[in-house]
């Protein structure tokens, strides 16, 4: 019952969101109003140590509607599936997400995250470490990750905005693992947020 309320609600909310957008700004944001989307690819956003130790790169592809002349545009970071193991930014149906959303006015980044490696996963477990705490290691790293690019993309533009966002309409999403990655993003903000997690 609650379940039900609780997504009579979103979808309430969801569609107020859509009509004042509709309203404010016309078409944009609802239906296709660019034909073609310009792609930046592999921008860095920052580095950081995996659970293996490695240092991992962590870089973005951006997506935009081409020849669009908007100063201040929302921004969706989104992250790719792949059970915290496997996948990057390239992922297939995340491109097909940007491209979309792109087409009606929104700006998209494809993150990748630090992944956990199977060789570590399996060493771990050999070493007697539970596989639920190896892989709550994976969550909060992906987690600091979705998070360390909303800051670059905040701490761009508040300097340069190189990429014309609205950094009051940064908005969050994925496929899969990078679906619950941004779940955990919008909900765990502090150390104290983990503790009863497992």
């Amino acid at each position: 019952m609650q379940k039900a309320i609780l997504l009579v609600f979103s979808t309430f909310l969801f569609s107020l969101q859509i009509i004042i957008a509709q309203t404010a700004c016309g078409d944009r944001y609802q239906t296709d109003i660019f034909t073609d989307v310009t792609v930046t690819q592999d921008v860095q956003y920052g580095s950081n140590t995996d659970a293996a130790g490695e240092l991992k790169n962590l870089i973005f592809d951006f997506y935009e509607p081409t020849n669009d002349v908007l100063a201040a545009r929302p921004l969706i970071i989104w992250a790719h599936g792949g059970a915290f193991v496997t996948g990057n930014e390239n992922a297939s149906d995340i491109i097909t997400l940007c491209e979309a959303f792109s087409k009606k006015g929104y700006v998209n980044a494809s993150i990748n995250y630090r992944l956990l490696s199977t060789p570590y996963i399996l060493e771990q477990v050999a070493a007697g470490v539970p596989v639920e705490d190896v892989f709550f290691d994976g969550v909060v790293k992906a987690v600091g990750d979705m998070k360390a690019a909303i800051r670059f993309f905040r701490q761009d533009a508040a300097n340069e905005n190189i990429y014309n966002i609205d950094p009051t309409q940064i908005y969050i999403g994925g496929a899969s693992a990078g679906a619950m990655t941004a779940i955990h993003a919008a909900y765990l903000n502090e150390a104290a947020d983990f503790d009863n997690y497992t």
